[in-house]
């Protein structure tokens, strides 16, 4: 039989810096993780949805207000009225303000926007707008994620079955868990490069129905906007389905934009 091994001085040391090394990692990847820099607090209650009016108020007034400067328009969902200033997303009881939830990160905010019942938060870093944070607006509870190449300005587009995020080179449709359902216009590193059809061309405006994208561009070359209009959810990603492109030959000067987009017919 055997003796029973021994633990030598060496052991114990070796032992202690193993996991001296290991505490050092996990630190340096909390210090460095998104996590550390976020701040969430969410509902204690969720809102909810009021009921609508059954008649039209005779007067309006203000009864609260809040700085919003990465927002364009309201963004009202879920019960919650949310508002987005500097690196900071709140939501709010739209009687009074209270603060229901809150989230803030250590990037700037690009944008918000109203989707499928959540506030859809942009963050910019070093890649452009492209940390994408999907918001429970009712309670400000985090649900879907992503990260992609990005413009570092964007503007977002939501309202329909796809919301668009686009900037002057560059531009996405997303579906509500945020996967990419196409991507128009630059592409820093393509995977089968020659499937964008204009990628030279600056991107002025861009709306979507569930079964349009419509896109505006300036080309080089051209007096005035091309009005282009796709697949907002073609079998691949990453190549665009055109069904017509055109110069709009009826139009003096440039300066079109997207009205409305409903079934095939856009308004401009």
């Amino acid at each position: 039989m055997l003796p029973p091994e021994r633990r030598t001085r060496a052991d114990l040391l070796i032992a202690a810096a193993i996991a001296v090394v290991v505490l050092v990692t996990l630190g340096v990847t909390w210090l460095r993780s998104d996590a550390r820099a976020t701040e969430s607090m969410t509902a204690a209650t969720p809102a909810v949805v009021p009921e609508p009016a059954t008649q039209i108020p005779e007067i309006l007034r203000a009864v609260w207000d809040a700085p919003s400067g990465a927002t364009t328009f309201p963004v009202v969902e879920g019960g919650a009225v949310v508002s987005a200033d500097g690196s900071t997303v709140i939501g709010h009881d739209p009687e009074t303000g209270e603060q229901l939830w809150r989230y803030s990160r250590d990037l700037e905010l690009c944008g918000v926007v109203g989707a499928w019942q959540r506030a859809i938060s942009v963050f910019r870093d070093d890649r452009g707008c492209s940390q994408v944070t999907a918001l429970d607006a009712s309670s400000g509870v985090r649900a879907a994620q992503r990260s992609s190449d990005a413009d570092s300005d964007v503007t977002l587009v939501g309202g329909g079955t796809y919301l668009v995020v686009f900037g002057d080179q560059r531009l996405e449709s997303w579906r509500s868990d945020l996967v990419r359902t196409v991507e128009y216009g630059r592409v820093d590193a393509p995977v089968n490069p020659g499937k964008q059809p204009r990628p030279e061309c600056n991107l002025v405006d861009a709306k979507a129905n569930g079964s349009r994208l419509v896109v505006l561009e300036q080309c080089p070359g051209e007096n005035v906007e091309r009005l282009s209009l796709l697949a907002p959810a073609p079998s691949d990603a990453q190549e665009p389905q055109e069904f017509s492109s055109k110069i709009l030959a009826e139009v003096d000067q440039p300066g079109a934009r997207i009205v409305a987009v409903a079934g095939e017919r856009t308004a401009l």
